[in-house]
């Protein structure tokens, strides 16, 4: 029997989820490397949502020394330095006991999700010939960072509406059990966390990209690439679209069926082998020393 007591949604955007420990330690072993490239450095952070929302938002935090916010990774990592994203990553990793206790299956299917869509994203970009594509990757990352609070916060609880097929379904139990969805507590977790309007408005709008006044575009992308992580096997959903072409972002966007096949294997190898590092990373706390 689930509570009908809704849950303040100041409760799940303030729950603590600590970062994986094997990428904070490989993105902390980074910025100690002198040979470690920018890029380099962006990759390991963006193998992790929330260690990348963390520094984003702390580049953010610090905007009056940039001409603008930052809304991808490698700007953020160049606005903070080496030694910052350091302390960063050491503060995010905790003991690998006290992370596989926030550690679930529909966690651990979110985290996998949120990387396959944000490397789609980007490949959607590219394809298309736009400018963006690294903020492209930050909102993919970070779409369904209201649902890694919500399971974060009552893993048990979220399982009530992790399986859902339909979006529309899925944001009815949502707000039955919650009172909000997790679109509505990302996009504010984001705005608390000093992200960009544009990051913000493509959180909120990923479901429903047509209502999106803003960021319409990035929101569309968003939306084809979660579209094409569900369809071959990265994420929650139980009955993916058959027809990815015949969506209205695709369509919209001009996407044939033969461009999101080319996407999709473009994004395949690599975010196979991020799967097996991610799989095969020990826990070496001589990193931290």
């Amino acid at each position: 029997m689930i509570s009908t007591a809704k849950i303040n949604i100041e409760e799940v955007i303030n729950t603590e989820l600590p970062a994986s420990p094997a990428i904070a330690m490989r993105v902390a072993a980074l910025t100690r490397d002198l040979n470690a490239s920018t890029r380099a450095i962006a990759d390991a952070i963006g193998s992790d949502p929330l260690l990348a929302a963390r520094v984003i938002s702390a580049a953010n935090a610090s905007s009056h020394a940039l001409e603008r916010r930052v809304s991808a990774l490698p700007p953020a990592v160049s606005a903070h330095g080496n030694q910052m994203i350091y302390t960063l990553a050491v503060s995010s990793g905790v003991s690998e006991s006290r992370w596989l206790e926030h550690q679930t299956p529909i966690t651990g299917a979110l985290h996998q999700h949120s990387l396959a869509v944000g490397m789609a994203a980007r490949q959607v970009v590219r394809e298309l010939g736009m400018n963006g594509d690294e903020e492209a990757f930050a909102c993919g990352l970070l779409h369904d960072i209201g649902k890694l609070l919500m399971a974060g916060h009552d893993a048990n609880l979220y399982a009530h509406c992790a399986n859902y097929v339909d979006e529309q379904q899925l944001f009815e139990r949502e707000r039955e059990i919650y009172g909000f969805t997790h679109a509505q507590a990302g996009a504010l977790v984001a705005k608390r966390w000093n992200f960009p309007d544009e990051l913000c408005y493509a959180i909120y709008n990923h479901h429903h990209p047509g209502q999106a006044k803003n960021s319409l575009v990035i929101a569309r992308v968003v939306d084809i690439a979660d579209n094409l992580a569900n369809a071959h096997g990265y994420g929650l959903r139980l009955n993916p679209q058959p027809n990815l072409a015949t969506t209205e972002s695709a369509l919209a966007l001009r996407l044939t069926a033969e461009q999101l096949n080319r996407i999709w294997d473009a994004v395949e190898p690599e975010l196979t082998r991020e799967m097996i590092a991610l799989a095969s990373s020990n826990f070496n706390p001589q990193i931290y020393s």
